[in-house]
């Protein structure tokens, strides 16, 4: 896997290729190192891993990834035909990441950073004021196939326990955005911890994204079917360069994470 390194801002807005079509997903997998039986990683990786074959995405963002779980997923799923950008959130690399899983299939990655959110974003282990953990979100930057029109995808997962944070990072992931990326075809993806009528997607609204889902679509979170922290708080926002095709909530996932992957088929 080659170095990350950050996008230069383009010279005018892009235009997507009409025979571009992708599916995109995003999955919190829950972090290896929980410790309730239900989310006891060897138990249910099998499960996992069936679903994530079966939504069958070209991209994945994933989140509350531990080293070994995404070398157990780059081993025995996603294998030879795919590659990956994303750092652990910790100041030595370590501990849980958002990565971007991205498919051979006419995709290639063409730049990629990991951003810390708070005043040193590019210093790994870097927090916001207050926050438990580090929180960070991961950009790459993708070209569809021969001569196609690069766009980025953002893979990020909030603070788990205060908006204000919350709105901090989102308003720092979009002034990375405007700043790097401004005209690109764009997709934000991960967990947000928050729901669409609270401050935090504001941001994101602001910059001209949409979100793929709506409120009616029900939660994406379920607490290992015990119907607890039941919400939509998992989300893919788009630029207005992307039709959106299909939209699902993969509910057939169970129980191989407490949350359930949100799918989108998106075409320009």
């Amino acid at each position: 896997m080659s170095s990350e390194v950050a996008a230069s801002a383009p010279s005018s807005a892009a235009t997507m290729s009409d025979a571009a079509k992708i599916r995109v997903a995003t999955y919190n997998i829950r972090n290896i190192r929980a410790l309730d039986r239900s989310s006891w990683w060897w138990r249910r990786r099998n499960r996992l891993g069936e679903v994530v074959k079966g939504v069958d995405a070209d991209i994945w963002g994933l989140q509350e990834v531990y080293r070994a779980q995404n070398q157990w997923l780059g081993a025995n799923i996603f294998k030879d035909d795919w590659d990956y950008r994303g750092q652990g959130r910790n100041r030595r690399g370590g501990g849980e990441s958002c990565p971007v899983w991205v498919r051979h299939n006419g995709l290639e990655i063409t730049a990629a950073t990991t951003r810390w959110y708070g005043d040193t974003p590019t210093q790994p282990g870097t927090r916001l004021p207050g926050a438990r953990f580090p929180r960070l979100a991961t950009l790459v930057q993708i070209r569809p196939g021969e001569g196609g029109d690069p766009f980025v995808i953002a893979n990020t997962h909030l603070d788990e326990r205060s908006e204000k944070r919350q709105l901090e990072a989102s308003e720092q992931l979009a002034r990375w955005l405007e700043a790097d990326y401004r005209g690109r075809p764009a997709i934000v993806m991960g967990d947000l911890n928050c729901t669409l009528d609270e401050s935090p997607v504001e941001p994101l609204l602001a910059l001209g994204l949409r979100p793929v889902l709506n409120p009616e679509t029900g939660p994406t979170s379920h607490g290992f079917g015990r119907n607890s922290h039941t919400s939509q708080i998992d989300h893919i926002f788009v630029s207005e360069h992307w039709r959106v095709r299909s939209v699902e909530i993969a509910r057939q996932a169970g129980h191989g994470s407490d949350h359930w992957p949100v799918t989108a088929v998106l075409s320009s």
